[in-house]
């Protein structure tokens, strides 16, 4: 199985609204998958946008994302989104935000860990995680910001 999730524009401005694309294959040929949930659990640095209907559903006590995908067929991709809010406070920060896959079938129990974010089940050093990085731009004092490229 394969994750992936980034952030677009890499480069926002305090208050922006970045959008966070998910992306999970089931890189297996012979089986599908099931009981599948992608679970983003919003760093502090971010606030959830509510951007319509989609796949995601927010559970705000939690601050997590949650995307119950059921069912991945063999060698299937599924796509999904959402967006968040930069705080209009977090100026000149690289925002490290992550996603996991929790599943009965991938990694079950309570409380795996993903970089510093806790996800249900998921399970590390096996490509169920996955990072992605957006650059909040430098709040000069007389409120405009200036831009700064993102490493790598």
């Amino acid at each position: 199985m394969q994750l992936t999730l980034a952030a677009a524009p890499r480069q926002v401005e305090p208050a922006g609204v970045v959008t966070y694309t998910v992306v999970i294959t089931n890189t297996l040929a012979d089986r599908g998958l099931s009981g599948l949930v992608v679970s983003d659990t919003l760093p502090l640095e971010l606030a959830y946008w509510p951007a319509g209907e989609g796949e995601f559903s927010y559970l705000e006590v939690e601050r997590r994302l949650e995307w119950a995908i059921g069912q991945l067929a063999a060698g299937a991709t599924l796509t999904g989104t959402f967006q968040a809010q930069a705080l209009a406070e977090v100026s000149g920060q690289v925002i490290t935000n992550t996603a996991a896959i929790v599943s009965e079938e991938v990694g079950t129990g309570g409380g795996g860990q993903c970089g510093d974010h806790d996800h249900r089940g998921a399970v590390p050093g096996r490509g169920l995680c996955a990072d992605a990085h957006a650059r909040t731009a430098d709040r000069h004092a007389d409120g405009h910001g200036r831009a700064a490229a993102l490493p790598g």
